[in-house]
C-alpha cells in the first residue's frame, strides 16, 4: 500500500545519458556560437562588398565564356607581352657585361637628345640591334593601337599572365622615339609616342600596384619625350592633335579607384575560397574558421572602401585624404585563423599604405601629362597667331586642363628667351622656377627662340 502522504520520486536519468548530454549541450552551444557568428559577418560581409563593388565583386565587361571580339586591342598586348618575354631571352643571350640595360641605354639616349648632341655610336649601334630583336612585339604593339580596348582580363588577358615583357618593350619603344627625333622625323615620332601612350592600357588589364607604377613611370618618359619632339621638330597640326587626343585619354578620373577596387578582389577571392573548403592546400579545415576569414574581409573592405572615398575627391583633396588614410588589422582574428588551418593568414590589406604611395606619383604623372597638352595647344596656338601666348588662358582650355594636381590652381607657365615651360610645383609644394631635376617641379620645357 503506498503512503498518499509521501511525494514520489521522479525518475533518475541514467549515467550515460548524463555524461552525453555533459558533451552534447556545450558543443550545440558552441556550433550555435560559430553559425550566429558566421551569419553576422556574413551580413556585415555583404554590407562592405556593395560599398566597394557596387556593381557586384564579379562583374566583368563580358563573360569569359564568350569568343572576344574581333577588333580588341588587349589580345595584341597580351601576344606582344610573350612575344617581349622571348625577345628578353634571346637580347640576353647577346648582352655583354660592359653594355648598358636597355633601361641604361634609353636613359643615355634621351640625355643625348635633349643637349641636341649625336649619341655614342655604340649606343646606336646597340638600339639598332634591340629594335630588331623587339621588331614583334613593337609591330603589335602599333597594331593594337588603331584599335579599341575592351579591357577583358579572362578572355583576352590572363590574369596570371602579367605584363612584365612589355616593361623592356617599352624602353625599346623609348629609343625608337627618341631616334625619330634626333632624325627630325616629326610624323613618325609622333606616331611612335601615341603607340607608347596607349601601350600603357595593357597595365589597367592587370590590376595591380606594380603595373599602375609601372604605367605611371613610362608615361613621364612619354612626357619628357613630348617636350624634345616640340623643342626640335614640327609636327603636323594632325599629328598634334592625335598625340594629344592620346594623352588625355590616358587615365580616367576613377583609376585610382578602380585600381583598389582590383586590389582588394583577390584577397577577398582568396579567403572566400579558404573557407568554403575549395583550397587544396588547406582543404576542409578552412570551413570552420570561416567567421573569422570573413571578419578579416571587412576589415580589408573597411580600408578600401575608405580609400576609394578619398581617391574620388577632386585633386589636391584627394592627395591628403588618401595620405590620412591606415591599414586596419585583425590581428587576434588572423591569428585563430592561421593557427587553424596551419599556414600563415595576413591580419589585414596593405591598401592604405600603397595608394599613400602611388598618389602623388600618379599626381605627378597627370601633372606632367597636362603640362604636355598644353604645351601642344601653345604650338598649335603659334601656328596660327605667330606668337606663343602670353598666358595659358589665352589658349581656350578647359579649366581642368591645366589644372595643377598638388594646388588646383593652373599649372605655371614660364617664357624665357630660350623657350618656354609648363609645369606644376609638384610633390614639395615649391615652385621652382621650371626645374625638373629630382623631386622638384613637374613639366614640359619646350626651347627655341621666342617670335
Amino acid at each position: 500500500m503506498v503512503d498518499a502522504a509521501r511525494p514520489a520520486k521522479p525518475p533518475r536519468v541514467s549515467r550515460s545519458i548524463r555524461r552525453l548530454s555533459f558533451w552534447v549541450f556545450p558543443v550545440l552551444a558552441v556550433i550555435s556560437a560559430w553559425q550566429i557568428w558566421d551569419a553576422i559577418e556574413a551580413r556585415r560581409l555583404e554590407a562592405e562588398l556593395a560599398r566597394v563593388f557596387p556593381d557586384g565583386l564579379e562583374t566583368r565587361p563580358r563573360s569569359s565564356s564568350e569568343p572576344p571580339p574581333a577588333e580588341d586591342a588587349a589580345a595584341y598586348y597580351a601576344a606582344a607581352n610573350l612575344a617581349a618575354i622571348s625577345a628578353d631571352r634571346i637580347a640576353r643571350l647577346h648582352w655583354q657585361a660592359a653594355q648598358p640595360t636597355p633601361f641604361q641605354l634609353v636613359s643615355r639616349l634621351r640625355t643625348a637628345v635633349a643637349a641636341q648632341k649625336p649619341p655614342a655610336p655604340e649606343d646606336v649601334s646597340l638600339a639598332e640591334r634591340l629594335m630588331s630583336i623587339y621588331a614583334l612585339p613593337l609591330r603589335l604593339l602599333d597594331h593594337a593601337s588603331s584599335l579599341p580596348y575592351v579591357k577583358v582580363s579572362d578572355a583576352n588577358v590572363e590574369m596570371a599572365l602579367t605584363m612584365t615583357g612589355l616593361i623592356s618593350t617599352g624602353a625599346i619603344a623609348g629609343a625608337q622615339t627618341l631616334g625619330w627625333i634626333r632624325r627630325r622625323d616629326a610624323e613618325r615620332a609622333v606616331a611612335s609616342l601615341v603607340v607608347r601612350v596607349k601601350a600603357q592600357r595593357a597595365y589597367d588589364a592587370e590590376g595591380s600596384w606594380f603595373a599602375a607604377f609601372t604605367k605611371a613611370r613610362e608615361l613621364s618618359d612619354v612626357v619628357v619625350d613630348v617636350g624634345m619632339l616640340l623643342s626640335q621638330t614640327t609636327p603636323s597640326e594632325a599629328s598634334l592633335v592625335r598625340l594629344d587626343e592620346a594623352l588625355a585619354a590616358a587615365y580616367g578620373d576613377d583609376d585610382l579607384a578602380t585600381l583598389v577596387q582590383s586590389e582588394i578582389r583577390r584577397p577577398v577571392a582568396n579567403l572566400e575560397a579558404i573557407g568554403s573548403g575549395r583550397r587544396v592546400t588547406v582543404g576542409v579545415r578552412g570551413v570552420f574558421v570561416r567567421p573569422a576569414l570573413r571578419r578579416m574581409s571587412v576589415v580589408g573592405m573597411r580600408t578600401a572602401s575608405e580609400v576609394m572615398a578619398a581617391a574620388q575627391l577632386p585633386w589636391p583633396e584627394r592627395l591628403h585624404a588618401v595620405d590620412r588614410l591606415q591599414d586596419r588589422r585583425s590581428r587576434v582574428v588572423s591569428g585563430i585563423a592561421s593557427a587553424f588551418v596551419w599556414q600563415p593568414i595576413p591580419g589585414g590589406w596593405s591598401i592604405a599604405r600603397p595608394a599613400r604611395t602611388f598618389a602623388p606619383i600618379l599626381g605627378s604623372t597627370l601633372a606632367g601629362i597636362s603640362s604636355a597638352r598644353v604645351a601642344i595647344a601653345v604650338e598649335r596656338y603659334r601656328r596660327t597667331q605667330g606668337s606663343i601666348p602670353e598666358g595659358v588662358d589665352a589658349l581656350g582650355l578647359a579649366a581642368a586642363d591645366y589644372m595643377d594636381p598638388f594646388t588646383g590652381a593652373p599649372l605655371r607657365y614660364l617664357r624665357s628667351d630660350e623657350g618656354y615651360a609648363i609645369y606644376s610645383i609638384g610633390e614639395n609644394l615649391k615652385d621652382d622656377a621650371g626645374d625638373f631635376t629630382g623631386a622638384r617641379d613637374v613639366g614640359v620645357r619646350v626651347r627655341g627662340p621666342i617670335p
